[in-house]
């Protein structure tokens, strides 16, 4: 199902080709299979940034603990965070670090008020729409 289903697949480093076939498709219970950013390492545990897309598109980060299960790989939800910054209010959607720096991406309206205004003139224009 859309946002619920990751795809594993074998990369060849060497001739820089993804295999046709998965090799493990992993199923999660909510919409945060979408990728935020680059897998990385804390204390040599490997964490996977997602999306969770639950409410919307990009709506928070789902940071996940990768486990390695003899060929299987397992996904533990490790900690969900959403932004607090007002001008960043419809979440963020990407999560990556580099050297000690934490890099989110965030997205927002910078005119909420013309936003409101545009969506209110959508909606009647589908309902003005409709009714013809």
């Amino acid at each position: 199902m859309y946002l619920k289903d990751l795809y594993l697949f074998n990369f060849d480093y060497e001739k820089m080709v993804i295999d046709d076939k998965p090799v493990q498709k992993v199923k999660f219970g909510g919409k945060v299979a979408r990728n935020a950013g680059e897998v990385f390492v804390v204390d040599g545990q490997y964490y996977r940034p997602a999306q969770d897309c639950n409410k919307n598109y990009g709506n928070g980060i789902v940071i996940q603990r990768i486990e390695s299960v003899g060929e299987r790989f397992l996904f533990s939800e490790v900690k969900t965070f959403f932004s607090t910054n007002k001008k960043m209010d419809l979440g963020y959607h990407t999560f990556n670090m580099y050297k000690g720096l934490i890099v989110v991406d965030g997205h927002g309206h910078r005119r909420k008020l013309l936003f409101m205004i545009y969506s209110i003139l959508v909606n009647i224009k589908g309902m003005w729409k409709n009714k013809r």
